[in-house]
């Protein structure tokens, strides 16, 4: 099986990361000096995956604009949640209708990964003790 098209989850508000996305969604933080977006895009291209479909809702202008901005060597289409946000099943079902091939990768703007074995717990906050996974 070869996966040929990833499907990025980019609607919510982000409420939990209030302050920080009262102006910005989510994929659009920033860490390590690229987005969220940027980073999801990278481990995307990394896997040889060419096509990408994401959704949004909040905010979505600002995801357009930033997308036409990096010019990504990736086909990216975005699909509009519409006038209500889907939640996640809903938007993957909703971005599922456009695909052409049976199998996907899925994808969300979430980063949760620990250097230190005690993980989230010990709440470090050191860059060293953090290691993407870009």
């Amino acid at each position: 099986m070869e996966i040929k098209t990833a499907i990025i989850l980019c609607a919510g508000f982000g409420k939990r990361l209030n302050p920080l996305t009262l102006d910005k969604p989510k994929p659009l933080l920033e860490l390590f000096n690229k987005t969220l977006l940027e980073h999801t895009l990278n481990l995307v291209e990394k896997l040889n995956i060419k096509k990408v479909k994401l959704n949004t809702f909040y905010l979505p202008k600002k995801i357009e604009n930033f997308l036409i901005n990096k010019n990504f060597k990736l086909e990216i289409d975005i699909i509009n949640d519409g006038e209500k946000i889907l939640d996640t099943g809903g938007g993957i079902f909703n971005m599922t209708k456009n695909l052409d091939e049976e199998d996907f990768l899925g994808c969300r703007i979430t980063i949760q990964t620990w250097k230190n074995s005690k993980g989230p717990k010990n709440r470090s906050r050191s860059r060293r003790d953090f290691q993407p996974m870009f």
